[in-house]
Order: structure tokens, then C-alpha cells, then sequence
């Protein structure tokens, strides 16, 4: 037998799902795997609705549409209600939502997991066969006999997870690049006020202030209790004798976190700063 409840135990706890498929054979396979995981509540390369959604003890049921319905109405939304046995409630929806979406809205016990469809085994396969599954939304063909596409599935693996990597440093020392703190959006967000709940639970409250200073292709962050006064600006003395030209880093007596710029693709400083509610320096 089969550890079913084991997978999907780890399938409702995972950030991201690989489906290994075979490209030589049937392209079924993916439409039974995805029934059966979402008829364990498991909804594949979906977002929840915009739904929400109250339980209370009196008042009766509350309805309020903001965009026009097109595949449910209202007669069909108390009856949903009913057959539940909710009486009293109060139900906002803000989009266009079906029967089903409705149904997940009520259950509350459905776990939204992006799922990326991985095809082996390409090299058996034809160069029409490939390209039509390489333009698949959420697919990507690979070859683990011939090692083709590896490399391209591990890039793809860390732009869909949208991992954030940052980097501690102490003052007078080197950053610590062995053990970085990871930030994703699915778990709690990539902003400075979750990497300050990660390191200590009291960071954020103590901290008020944030400094920025720039070195090369890193950002550096500095945190604070108190307003932070940055040196003036180093100008380098060239041999020459000419005038130097000043630099971009911002000395600060603190204790810094370190994010290099190129794994942060989507995260403006301006993102960066206002994630803590802190003053930006710069």
C-alpha cells in the first residue's frame, strides 16, 4: 500500500509541489493527480477568493455583492447557506466567484499550493513535442538521463517560491553567508518587520529606527532604538594627487543585516524600509 495520508500531509504543509510527469506517455496522468489532490482540499496554481466570510450568533444572514455575479446568485448563495445549516452570518464578496469557490469559502479547510508540472524524460521526445510542453502554463520539460534543463528548473524552482535570502553581519566583521535567514512571501512576508520577528520576537518593538547605506551590489540595513547619525562621507585619495571621489557607504554603529540586491528582484528599498515603519535614511 501507498503512504496517501502521508502525502498529502506534505503536499498541505509545502510551499511549492513538483509533479514529475512523463512526457513520453499520456498527458492524463496530471488531470487524476490533480482531481485527487484537490478532492483532499488541495487547490492547485490557485489564490483564494476574495471572500469574506463571518460566522455569527444572531442577525441572520448578511449578503452583500460588490461586482455582479455571473456564475452564481443570490438565491443560489442562501441556498448554499442552508444546506450547511448557517443562519446567521455575514458574507462580502468582492469578485466573480462560482459554486465551488463559494463551497471552499464555508469549509475554510482548503490550502492554496502553486504546483509546478516537471516533464522527464524529453529526450525520447520529438522538438514539436517539447516546445509545446516548455509553453504549458506552470510546465517545464527536463531530462535526467541526459541532464538537460537542470539548471533551468532550479531557477525555476526559486523565481516561483520567491525566496528571499538575508544575510547577518556584526560590526568589524565579515557577513555570515552560511546560515542566512530565508524570507518568503507564503510565510509571513519579506518585509524588515518579518526578518526582525525571525531573529527575536521583541526586535520590532525595540527598533524604531532603520539606516541605509549601499556598498557595491549589497544593501546593508542598520537597526536602532534611537536615530541613527551616519559619518560623513569617506572621499578616496587617489595617488595621483587629484580630488577623490566620495563613497556610497554610510558607516553605522550598529548592528547590520545584510541583502544582496540581485535576489531581491521585486523588493524597492523604499519596500525594504517601510516594512518595519521606520524612518528611511540614505
Amino acid at each position: 500500500k501507498g503512504r496517501g495520508r502521508q502525502v498529502i500531509a506534505v503536499c498541505k504543509s509545502a510551499d511549492l509541489l513538483l509533479m514529475v510527469l512523463d512526457a513520453a506517455k499520456s498527458h492524463g496522468h496530471r488531470d487524476i493527480l490533480t482531481r485527487e489532490l484537490e478532492s483532499c482540499g488541495i487547490r492547485l496554481n490557485k489564490r483564494p477568493p476574495n471572500v469574506y466570510f463571518k460566522l455569527k450568533k444572531t442577525g441572520g444572514v448578511s449578503v452583500t455583492f460588490m461586482v455582479s455575479l455571473t456564475k452564481v446568485d443570490e438565491k443560489m448563495v442562501h441556498r448554499i447557506l442552508h444546506e450547511y445549516k448557517i443562519h446567521h452570518c455575514e458574507l462580502l464578496i468582492r469578485e466573480d466567484i462560482s459554486v465551488d469557490d463559494l463551497i471552499d469559502v464555508i469549509e475554510g479547510n482548503r490550502r492554496y499550493v502553486k504546483c509546478l508540472y516537471v516533464y522527464n524524460k524529453v529526450d525520447v521526445c520529438s522538438i514539436e513535442e517539447v516546445d509545446a510542453i516548455a509553453r504549458k502554463e506552470m510546465s517545464i520539460p527536463i531530462s535526467c538521463y541526459q541532464k538537460l534543463n537542470l539548471d533551468g528548473l532550479l531557477k525555476r524552482l526559486w523565481e516561483e517560491m520567491a525566496l528571499v535570502r538575508v544575510y547577518t553581519k556584526k560590526v568589524g566583521k565579515k557577513p555570515d553567508f552560511e546560515e542566512p535567514v530565508v524570507l518568503t512571501p507564503d510565510r509571513g512576508g519579506i518585509d524588515v518587520g518579518r526578518l526582525c520577528d525571525t531573529v527575536h520576537r521583541d526586535m520590532r518593538k525595540e527598533l524604531k529606527y532603520v539606516g541605509l547605506s549601499t556598498q557595491s551590489d549589497s544593501l546593508f540595513l542598520s537597526f536602532s532604538e534611537r536615530r541613527l547619525r551616519p559619518e560623513k562621507k569617506r572621499e578616496t585619495r587617489p595617488t595621483d594627487g587629484k580630488k577623490g571621489s566620495q563613497s556610497n557607504e554610510l558607516t553605522l554603529r550598529n548592528e547590520s543585516a545584510v541583502f544582496p540586491l540581485p535576489s531581491l528582484p521585486s523588493l524597492g528599498i523604499q519596500q525594504v524600509c517601510a516594512g518595519l515603519g521606520a524612518e528611511f535614511q540614505a
